[in-house]
């Protein structure tokens, strides 16, 4: 039996993408570096901001000290938040999904996102209160490590909080899903053999 859904992020509940690749190129820019769309999108999409400033910069040949890349994740995270004030950015009918599944499954997000940039867009969309536990990937050299962790990070907090939410009891480590960005995993399995 279903008892809570864990949701990967960008890919699933939202569309940062677009975003996100406007506020690498911006940052990269500033640093005499040019991010193409076709790059980002077969190169560094999955990275996180600190591992796809490094491997562009490297790429580049300009491996950069980590107060730089510090710097740079910082202000493409500023950039990012302004943006993802004025832009809708949850794809269409996830709001309506959410909030029903809330009524009857325990629901959290596993991601890789930072907690800041989740929370904006789920205020945005108001539905932070639907979700009981946010959980973000360890920077583990495996992706699929890290969304592991992630995900064993997630389950031991709602275990944690049984019967909180909903009359629920007992663990979730039985009945539960983990949407996830199917073409984020396709690419992933194909460069993982």
């Amino acid at each position: 039996m279903l008892k809570a859904i864990f949701f990967d992020f960008d890919g699933v509940l939202a569309d940062t993408e677009p975003l996100h690749f406007e506020m690498f190129k911006q940052v990269l820019k500033d640093e005499g570096v040019t991010l193409s769309r076709h790059d980002y999108y077969e190169k560094y999409v999955g990275l996180d901001d600190r591992g796809c400033f490094e491997a562009v910069l490297s790429e580049h040949g300009r491996p950069a000290a980590p107060a730089v890349i510090g710097r740079m994740v910082e202000r493409k995270s500023s950039l990012l938040l302004r943006q993802l004030q004025a832009a809708r950015v949850v794809y269409p009918g996830i709001v309506e999904f959410v909030i029903a599944a809330s009524r009857s499954y325990r629901l959290a997000i596993v991601s890789g996102a930072l907690r800041h940039e989740i929370e904006c867009i789920l205020d945005a969309a108001g539905l932070r209160k639907a979700f009981e536990q946010e959980a973000r990937s360890r920077r583990l050299p495996a992706w699929a490590a890290a969304a592991q962790s992630a995900y064993g990070d997630c389950r031991l907090r709602l275990s944690r909080h049984r019967g909180h939410r909903r009359g629920h009891s007992g663990s979730p480590r039985r009945g539960h899903a983990l949407p996830r960005d199917r073409q984020h995993i396709s690419r992933r399995a194909a460069v993982c053999g």
